[in-house]
């Protein structure tokens, strides 16, 4: 097998950088002007910045670490999809703890109390006379 014949890794090209530098620019620039002119309701902003940031990261693995689905590029996007899972799998669980530690830490008061048992406050603290 000769050295012509083998597959030369794409590193990009100018014009390529400069294409995906141009649109990060610009998928900055929209989430900003949607913040800063305020005209929209707070959902659509919201909505807004998040397409904006999911396209701005679809430029970036395009045009800046060159993955697409070419042949040579599957093991690459599927340790990225990997990655993106155990990612997904941390924070669900991060957010699913919490949420149920602050279920279970909220006072829930007397009227939450077993029957039987009355939730009233001593008389005089502890160590002083009456």
């Amino acid at each position: 097998m000769s050295h012509a014949a083998q597959e030369v890794p794409y590193h990009g090209t100018f014009k390529g950088y400069a294409t995906g530098f141009v649109l990060s620019i610009i998928l900055t620039a929209v989430p900003f002007g949607l913040v800063m002119n305020g005209s929209l309701p707070r959902t659509a902003i919201m909505v807004g910045i998040f397409l904006a940031a999911l396209v701005q990261v679809g430029v970036h693995l395009h045009y800046f670490l060159h993955l697409d689905t070419s042949r040579g590029e599957r093991g690459n996007v599927l340790s990225l999809l990997f990655t993106g899972l155990i990612m997904l799998i941390f924070i669900v669980g991060t957010v699913w703890i919490m949420y149920n530690l602050r279920v279970r830490m909220m006072d829930h008061g007397p009227a939450m109390s077993m029957p039987g048992m009355t939730m009233s406050a001593p008389a005089t603290a502890p160590g002083q006379r009456s």
